[in-house]
């Protein structure tokens, strides 16, 4: 958090819910500023410019105040702060110590899905599998995405292998070879 944050919170806020007013007297301002400083300076920035937002938006004045108290800000930072966390942490992640086994047999049956029959027909199945092997759970989002672009690395790869332009170039493209018979074979399809 920085001073400067808790100030651009306080100027947001006041052009819509004026701050309180104190006829002059500095040290009074001062000691409201200091307050306001320590109270919301445990917040990080983005999460000061997001709560001053949802004010802004959000709130009514049905109540008669004006700029709202310390503690229906620090609410609203605290909502903020935890959808942040929950963002921030895995919705679904994979329990530990589970064997290869269960895990290929589940991104088998991932396979099966809508999706897993889209990346077989697209070509990023072998990298969908993987996937899944390693979340224990399908792609999605961004995650999508980089399946299909590992997936045309690999062919990219292979090819230039099959052509000669790596060192030992037979000799990966028999390595990858397998790797896609074993993946396939994983997911019960032919090879």
């Amino acid at each position: 958090m920085t001073e400067r944050a808790v100030h651009q919170f306080i100027a947001t806020v006041s052009l819509h819910f004026p701050r309180p007013k104190f006829n002059g007297d500095e040290v009074m301002e001062g000691g409201w500023m200091a307050s306001m400083n320590r109270i919301l300076g445990k917040y990080p920035d983005d999460v000061l410019a997001s709560a001053a937002d949802r004010i802004v938006f959000d709130r009514s004045t049905k109540d008669g105040r004006f700029f709202p108290l310390p503690s229906e800000i620090t609410a609203i930072c605290n909502e903020i702060m935890e959808s942040k966390r929950a963002l921030e942490t895995p919705l679904l992640k994979a329990p530990e110590n589970v064997p290869y086994t269960a895990r290929a047999s589940l991104a088998a049956d991932l396979m099966k899905s809508p999706m897993g029959k889209l990346a077989t027909k697209e070509g990023w199945d072998l990298s969908m599998f993987h996937f899944c092997v390693d979340n224990m759970r399908a792609p999605n989002g961004e995650e999508i995405e980089e399946c299909k672009r590992k997936a045309a690395e690999f062919k990219a790869e292979y090819e230039r292998c099959l052509k000669g332009e790596r060192g030992n170039g037979r000799l990966w493209a028999n390595i990858a070879e397998g790797m896609v018979r074993k993946a396939r074979e994983a997911m019960g399809r032919p090879a």
